[in-house]
């Protein structure tokens, strides 16, 4: 074993571009061959602190690494200690003295020129860069720096910034952060509050589309940062990775994934399908059983779990068990997205996508955007998609942009036409189930997504009328100062109080007549809003006439959304329940 492995290490070093057992590897050399060594040798880029001396690693360190011997050279780590321990006084001096010409980024450049003190002070740099850089950017900021040398409670705060929308369920987050300091400061004042076991486990329970899987990535390199979990790994799986097709295997197969989580966090997806298993195949309880039986163990020896999935598929599951009840404390909501922060997400992948968006939808908090987004979205598609309906839409949009643009000169800004083109492609679920757990009734859900639709254009119906009785109020008054000024004007014997009163008064017209403006423009919409509400109900009359006989014929071909594949799915009908 020893010399095949010997001539593959020599065989790698040589790649490098180094002398057979010669030379030493410094930081510039690991940088331009990143992505042949992530593929043959990862460990020398998870643990080039660990190995290098004074910013170089040589082929005594590099070749017992390789070969998994003891590393009696380089620099340990753990010297320095993990991130979070600089003040911030502290982290600008190290920061600055790394960004040589002071101009607010490290580049690559820069780090490498200063790989003995980078080394020194926060040789994670060079194992961490992607990490760090949020951005994406190719440079790290002071606020990325910050955030990951910092204190954790600044990290965090970082982290969740980057996230859109959710503040109920960042708070969440934030008490559970506190909640595990304040008990690890309990225990440095001798108090025994205890932390092992399963204290930790967790479920995050909401629709699909809202950031379950971002969010636990998040919590494993929480709960490493604040010391709980040695690693910071989640290791994803849903229930085919954990059920077998022949009784005895899934709990040797349950137990391996477990060993591979082991120290950091395992996520199970759509946790209630393993309970979900009817009479001799039901193999999913082997699973939970299974799984339980590490839940005890502390996280060194075993992962930390969240169970996510549905909010009712959720309680349903946690009922049948008496002892995932007990050993998982906390329970984390994800709720919909709003039609604001859909537009926010929106405009990032857009962004993302390298286009953009016309200014004016960008424009006021991004309102005109999320107007088109909630009147020609139904409620039932946003719901059962959320964050992936940004996806969708932004292919649908570019499809249109595509259609109109000019070949010789493409565009790559998407106007308002186009996201509404592409929200009028969007197919609508028929047939399919709503999100679960969120109190949607039983009869159609199309039916229920045009009532909301309805109930939405209604209290807007109204809101409008009261605000335009209230321009119309103010208008009136301004049509008195109009007579007002036209007295005075024709006066020539004003004094000048009284030609201070008149430019006051002009001021009084110039806003009366942005508000007769206003009020037509609210006349306008209050037209489009009854238009629509009309077309809306004539809609809900003919699928509710339809809801009360067979709803859709068997060989009707439809499409509904799978939550576990994050995409529509082509499907034809062999047989409708109204009531299902």
């Amino acid at each position: 074993m020893s010399g095949i492995h010997i001539c593959e290490a020599a065989r790698i070093w040589r790649h490098l571009g180094c002398e057979d057992g010669s030379g030493k590897v410094g930081i510039g050399d690991i940088i331009g061959n990143s992505r042949y060594l992530s593929r043959v040798f990862p460990e020398l880029l998870d643990r080039y602190a660990d190995v290098a001396e004074k910013g170089a690693v040589s082929f005594e360190a590099f070749q017992a690494l390789y070969l998994g011997k003891p590393v009696v050279s380089g620099q340990a780590r753990t010297k320095n200690g993990p991130p979070g321990r600089f003040s911030a006084a502290e982290l600008r001096v190290i920061f600055d003295a790394i960004d040589a010409d002071g101009s607010g980024h490290i580049t690559l450049a820069e780090l490498v020129e200063m790989q003995e003190y980078v080394v020194e002070k926060v040789p994670e740099m060079l194992t961490h860069w992607a990490e760090i850089d949020v951005s994406d950017s190719g440079t790290i900021s002071f606020e990325e720096f910050r955030a990951f040398f910092g204190d954790v409670d600044v990290w965090l705060e970082f982290q969740l910034g980057a996230i859109v929308g959710l503040e109920d369920l960042k708070d969440q987050i934030r008490r559970f952060y506190r909640g595990v300091v304040l008990d690890q400061l309990r225990q440095q004042h001798g108090h025994s509050v205890g932390n092992e076991g399963g204290k930790y486990h967790m479920i995050f329970q909401g629709p699909p589309g809202t950031g379950k899987t971002s969010l636990a990535r998040l919590m494993a390199k929480l709960l490493h940062r604040v010391g709980i979990a040695p690693k910071e790994n989640l290791v994803e799986v849903q229930q085919e990775q954990l059920v077998a097709g022949f009784c005895g295997q899934t709990a040797p197969k349950t137990q391996k994934v477990i060993e591979e989580a082991a120290g950091g966090v395992l996520f199970i997806d759509e946790a209630y399908r393993l309970s979900q298993g009817t009479g001799s195949n039901d193999f999913g309880r082997e699973a939970i059983e299974q799984l339980m039986s590490s839940m005890n163990d502390p996280p060194g020896m075993a992962p930390i779990m969240i169970f996510a999935g549905y909010p009712a598929d959720m309680q349903k599951f946690m009922s049948q068990n008496d002892g995932l009840y007990r050993r998982i404390p906390y329970t984390f909501n994800f709720s919909n997205y709003s039609c604001s922060e859909l537009a926010e997400i929106f405009e990032w992948s857009v962004a993302k996508k390298g286009f953009s968006l016309e200014r004016r939808l960008s424009e006021n908090g991004r309102q005109d955007l999320a107007g088109i987004l909630e009147r020609n979205t139904l409620p039932q598609a946003r719901g059962l998609m959320n964050g992936g309906l940004c996806e969708r839409l932004f292919s649908l949009a570019k499809e249109a942009l595509d259609l109109r643009d000019d070949p010789m000169s493409p565009s790559v800004v998407l106007s308002a036409s186009d996201i509404v083109f592409a929200c009028k492609r969007l197919p609508p679920p028929p047939g399919a189930k709503s999100p679960r757990g969120n109190g949607v009734p039983d009869d159609s859900s199309e039916l229920h997504c045009l009532r909301e639709q309805m109930s939405q254009l209604q209290a807007e119906n109204v809101k409008l009328h009261e605000e335009i009785e209230g321009l119309r109020s103010q208008a009136q008054q301004g049509t008195d100062a109009d007579v007002l000024n036209a007295t005075m004007m024709q006066n020539p014997s004003l004094n000048a109080t009284c030609v201070a009163e008149m430019r006051g008064i002009q001021e009084l017209l110039k806003e009366v007549r942005r508000l007769r403006a206003e009020l037509q423009g609210r006349d306008r919409r209050l037209s489009e809003v009854e238009s629509d509400n009309a077309v809306l109900t004539e809609q809900l009359r003919q699928a509710e006439e339809l809801a009360s006989a067979s709803r859709f014929a068997p060989g009707t071909p439809v499409q509904y959304f799978s939550g576990s594949l994050n995409r529509w799915i082509d499907a034809t009908v062999v047989n409708w329940d109204a009531g299902k």
